[in-house]
C-alpha cells in the first residue's frame, strides 16, 4: 500500500467490478469510467471520458423502440430526484450496431450544501437474462396453446384454491370464461358439494392422485352435469405441493346413456318377472295377439273378448286430457311405425264399463329378421300410486307451512285449512282439551260462531277411543257408528269422519277432525297413513313450539353475551353492529369483541361460527375468552390463535369449525399483529383514501389440532380505519349475484370523516339497498381507529 493512494487502490477495486461504473459531473459528463465500461458502450475507456451518458456518438440509447427522453434518463432521473433511482432498463445500441439491454442504478451525490455535484451510475448488462425471460414467455404461450387445444377441460388451483389455469375445454364445459374465473375459487362446486370437494383437495395436499373420479356439478346455466376428473398435486421449488392441476372429461352423455339401458333392461325384467302389470301385444294391423290376466283384470275385458280384436283401440283411444289421438299419433302406433320404443309416465287406460285410470307404459316394437312384426305394451295402474303422490305433496307442503312457524296459534290455524285442501274433506276442525272439556277452537269450511263449543267425554266417545289408542279413528258412515252422539250429528250433520289425535309429550292435547257432509266417504289406507303422518308432524311441531320459548330465552342471554363490547376503550374508537338473517333464530354463529390487554396494547376480535343455536353460541363463548384469556400472557396474535385452536379442538367433538380474526393494537405506536384464521381479509382505509387489504391467511380453528398460524403487521395512523366484517357481508344475496369484496371495498372507499361509531351502519344500509332488505345469513361489523 506504500506509495500508492488511495484513490488509485480504489479505482483497482471498482475495476474488478462486472458491471460498468460511471461518474459524472453535474452537467452530465463522464469523469471516471472503469474497465467493465467498454464493453457496456462498445468504445475505450478514455473516450467515454469528457462526454455525456447520452451522447449520441456514443450509441443510441432507446425505450420501447423510441429514443430514450430526458425523464427516463437515468442521469436525470437521479439528480431530479435528488435520492437514488434503480432499476431503470433500456435498450443501448452500440457505434458498431450491435444491441444491449441494460439496467441501471442511479445515485447522486452532493456538496456541502446539499447541491447535487454529480451523479455515479451503475450499468449491468442484462441481454441473456431478457433473451431467457423473452424465451420463457415464448414458451408458456406454446404450453397456453397445448392447453388450450386439448379435448380435456384443465383446471389448475394454488392452496388457496382459487383457479389458476381455465383452459378452452373448461369454458365449454363448465360455461364460465376465463376471465371470470381466474384468481377465485371454483365456480361450479355447489354448496352441497364442497365437503366432497374438500375430501378431494384433502388427498391431493397429501401428494395423493386421483383417476377417473366421476362426480356431479353443475354449468354456469345451473344445468347438472356429470364429469370424470384425473387430478394430481403441483409442485414447486424444493418439490413443495403449490397447488393442484385436474383433466375434466364431461360424461353427461353417457351416464344419460347408461341410464336409459339400465332403465330398458329394468322394463325387461318386470315384464319377464312381475305378473302385476298389464301385457298384451298388437300385430302391424292392430289386432291383439296377447293379452295376460293383469291386463284383464285391470280393463275389465275377458281375454277371449280382447285376443283377435282390435281392443287396442278401446283400451287406449284417447290422450291423457280424453282427447282423441290425431291419426299417426298415438306413441304405441308410432312406434309399431317407427320400431322404436316409448315410454310414457303419465297416460288413461279405459275399461270396459267406460270409466279411465291413469296408467305408466311401454310399448317394445317386436323385431324379426329385421323387420317389425308387432308392439308388446306393458302398463300398469298407477291410481293409488298417484294419490300417495297427492298426499305426499301435501303432507310435505302442510310439514313447510307448520314448520315455518313456531307460533302455536298459527301451526293450528294453518294444519286446518292446508291439510283440508290436501285430502279432500268438506270440512276440518280444531277441539282442544281445556279444563277437563273438549272446546272448538280452529276450523274451516265451518260458521265462525261454532268457535268455543265446548264438548264432555260422554258427548263425543268416540274421541275417548282415539285418545286411549293416540292412533287416527276412521269412520266411513257415522250413522252406522254408534261411538257417534245424536247431538253432534245433529249440530253437524255428518256423513263420515276421520279423528287425528294432537299430542305433546306423551299427552293428547287435542283432536284434528276431517268431515264429510253431503256424501259418505271410504278412507283409504293411504288417507289414514297421511292422518298417521300428520298427527306426527303436528305434535314434533307443538313440542319444537314448547321447546323454542325454553331455547329463545337461554339463546338471548348467550347472543347478549358474545356481542357485549365495553362502552370505551382507552385509546381506541369504534363502532359494531350485528344482524341476524331470521328472527326464529336469535342466536347466530357471529361475534366480536374490544377489550384492553396491558402495555398500552388492545385487543380486536371478531368471528364466525359454522351453524346456529345453542352449540354455535357455546362454542362462540368458549373461542372469545380463550382468545382474551391467553392475549394477558402473551403478546403474539398467531400463538394466541394456535393455543385456542388446540383448546377448541380438544374441548368439542362436533364437526364444527371457527373463522376469526384477532389483532393487538399497540395504541402508542399504532402497530397492529393480526392472525386471520380463515376469516375474510380485514380492511385498513388510510386517511389519505387508499384502502389496504389484511390478507395474510391462516387456516380456520376448530377443525384440526397442531395447525400453524401466520402473524403479519401493519401500522395505524390517525385518521385509518380498520374494517372487519363476516361473511355475511360479502355473501349477502343481491338481484344480480353476492354483495362481494369488491362491494365492500367500495364502500369503504368512499366513506369520509365519519362518526366511527356510523360506519358499520353506513355498511349495512349499502348491503340492504343491495338485498333489497332481505339476508340470508347473519351480519357482523366493527369499525376501529386510534383516538
Amino acid at each position: 500500500m506504500k506509495g500508492t493512494s488511495w484513490k488509485k487502490q480504489l479505482e483497482r477495486v471498482i475495476d474488478t467490478i462486472a458491471d460498468g461504473i460511471i461518474i459524472t459531473d453535474q452537467d452530465g459528463y463522464i469523469l471516471y469510467a472503469n474497465s467493465a465500461s467498454k464493453n457496456i458502450f462498445g468504445v475505450k475507456q478514455d473516450e467515454l471520458i469528457g462526454r455525456k451518458y447520452d451522447d449520441p456518438t456514443l450509441g443510441t440509447a432507446m425505450l420501447d423502440g423510441k429514443p430514450l427522453s430526458g425523464e427516463d434518463n437515468p442521469f436525470m432521473r437521479a439528480k431530479s430526484a435528488t435520492k437514488p433511482v434503480y432499476n431503470l432498463e433500456h435498450a443501448y445500441y452500440r457505434p458498431d450496431g450491435s444491441q444491449i439491454i441494460v439496467s441501471v442504478n442511479a445515485s447522486p451525490f452532493c456538496d456541502g450544501e446539499k447541491k447535487v455535484v454529480g451523479v455515479i451510475l451503475s450499468i449491468r448488462d442484462i441481454t441473456d437474462r431478457k433473451k431467457i425471460e423473452y424465451e420463457l414467455q415464448e414458451k408458456t404461450k406454446t404450453l397456453k396453446t397445448l392447453i388450450d387445444a386439448s379435448p380435456l377441460a384443465v383446471i389448475a388451483l394454488d392452496l388457496n384454491w382459487n383457479v389458476t389455469i381455465w383452459n378452452s375445454a373448461a369454458e365449454h364445459i363448465f360455461g364460465w370464461r376465463e376471465s371470470e374465473v381466474l384468481g377465485k375459487p371454483q365456480p361450479y362446486i355447489p354448496k352441497d358439494k364442497i365437503p366432497e370437494a374438500r375430501m378431494i383437495r384433502k388427498r391431493i395436499l397429501k401428494g395423493e392422485s386421483i383417476t377417473g373420479l366421476e362426480v356431479q356439478r353443475f354449468r354456469r346455466d345451473g344445468t347438472p352435469i356429470y364429469i370424470s376428473i384425473w387430478a394430481a398435486p403441483m409442485y414447486g421449488p424444493k418439490n413443495r405441493i403449490i397447488g393442484g392441476i385436474s383433466l375434466v372429461a364431461d360424461i353427461t352423455r353417457q351416464k344419460r346413456e347408461e341410464e336409459e339401458r339400465m332403465q330398458l333392461t329394468r322394463r325387461m325384467q318386470l315384464l319377464l318377472n312381475s305378473t302385476d302389470e298389464g301385457i298384451y301385444a298388437i300385430d302391424t294391423g292392430g289386432k291383439v295377439t296377447l293379452f295376460n290376466r293383469s291386463a284383464s283384470k285391470m280393463t275389465g275385458y275377458k281375454v277371449k273378448e280382447a285376443l283377435g280384436k282390435q281392443s287396442h283401440t278401446l283400451i287406449h283411444y284417447s290422450r291423457v286430457d280424453g282427447a282423441p289421438y290425431p291419426e299417426n299419433k298415438c306413441p304405441i302406433m308410432r312406434a309399431l311405425a317407427t320400431g322404436k320404443g316409448v315410454r310414457v309416465d303419465n297416460e288413461v287406460f279405459w275399461r270396459k264399463d267406460g270409466t279411465s285410470f291413469p296408467v305408466e307404459y311401454s310399448a317394445y316394437p317386436i323385431i324379426e329378421m329385421g323387420s317389425v312384426h308387432g308392439v308388446v305394451v306393458v302398463f300398469m295402474d298407477i291410481t293409488d300410486r298417484k294419490l300417495e303422490e297427492r298426499l305426499d305433496i301435501a303432507l310435505n307442503e302442510v310439514n313447510a307451512a307448520i314448520n315455518s312457524t313456531l307460533s302455536f296459534s298459527e301451526i293450528m290455524r294453518r294444519v286446518v285449512e292446508q291439510a283440508t285442501r290436501a285430502i279432500g274433506s268438506e270440512t276440518a276442525l280444531i277441539v282442544l282439551h281445556e279444563n277437563g272439556s273438549w272446546v272448538l277452537r280452529y276450523l274451516y269450511g265451518l260458521p265462525e260462531d261454532h268457535l268455543g263449543i265446548r264438548f264432555t267425554d260422554k258427548d263425543i266417545p268416540y274421541i275417548r277411543l282415539a285418545v286411549k289408542s293416540t292412533k287416527p279413528l276412521a269412520v266411513n258412515d257415522v250413522y252406522r257408528d254408534s261411538r257417534i252422539s245424536q247431538e253432534v250429528l245433529r249440530r253437524f250433520i255428518l256423513r263420515s269422519i276421520l279423528i287425528v289425535p294432537l299430542i305433546m309429550r306423551g299427552n293428547v292435547i287435542g283432536m284434528l277432525s276431517f268431515n264429510y257432509h253431503s256424501h259418505l266417504h271410504k278412507f283409504t289406507d293411504h288417507e289414514v297413513d297421511f292422518a298417521v303422518k300428520l298427527g306426527a308432524s303436528i305434535s314434533l311441531a307443538l313440542e319444537n313450539a314448547r321447546l323454542y320459548e325454553t331455547e329463545k330465552d337461554v339463546s338471548n342471554t348467550l347472543q347478549s353475551a358474545v356481542l357485549t363490547v365495553p362502552e370505551k376503550v382507552e385509546g381506541v374508537k369504534y363502532g359494531h353492529l350485528y344482524r341476524s338473517a331470521t328472527e326464529s333464530t336469535k342466536v347466530g354463529g357471529d361475534f366480536y369483541d374490544i377489550f384492553e390487554v396491558e402495555h398500552g396494547k388492545v385487543g380486536i376480535i371478531i368471528g364466525d361460527v359454522s351453524g346456529k343455536g345453542i352449540k354455535a353460541a357455546t362454542l362462540t363463548s368458549l373461542v372469545k375468552n380463550t382468545i382474551k384469556a391467553y392475549a394477558y400472557e402473551d403478546t403474539s396474535s398467531a400463538s394466541i390463535i394456535r393455543k385456542t385452536n388446540e383448546v377448541v379442538t380438544r374441548a368439542t367433538t362436533s364437526a364444527m369449525f371457527v373463522t376469526v380474526f384477532f389483532g393487538l393494537l399497540d395504541i402508542k405506536t399504532g402497530e397492529l399483529s393480526y392472525c386471520s384464521a380463515g376469516h375474510p381479509p380485514g380492511l385498513l382505509k388510510r386517511k389519505a383514501g387508499a384502502i389496504d387489504r389484511l390478507d395474510t391467511f391462516s387456516p380456520a380453528i376448530g377443525a384440526f389440532p397442531g395447525l400453524n398460524f401466520i402473524e403479519d403487521r401493519v401500522t395505524l395512523k390517525k385518521g385509518d380505519v380498520l374494517v372487519l366484517y363476516t361473511d355475511g357481508v360479502t355473501e349477502a344475496r343481491c338481484n344480480r349475484g353476492f354483495f362481494g369484496e369488491e362491494k365492500l371495498i367500495e364502500v369503504v372507499g368512499a366513506l369520509r370523516q365519519k362518526n366511527i361509531k356510523e360506519i358499520p351502519e353506513i355498511i349495512f344500509s349499502k348491503i340492504m339497498e343491495c338485498t333489497g332488505g332481505k339476508l340470508t345469513d347473519d351480519i357482523a361489523l366493527i369499525a376501529v381507529s386510534l383516538s
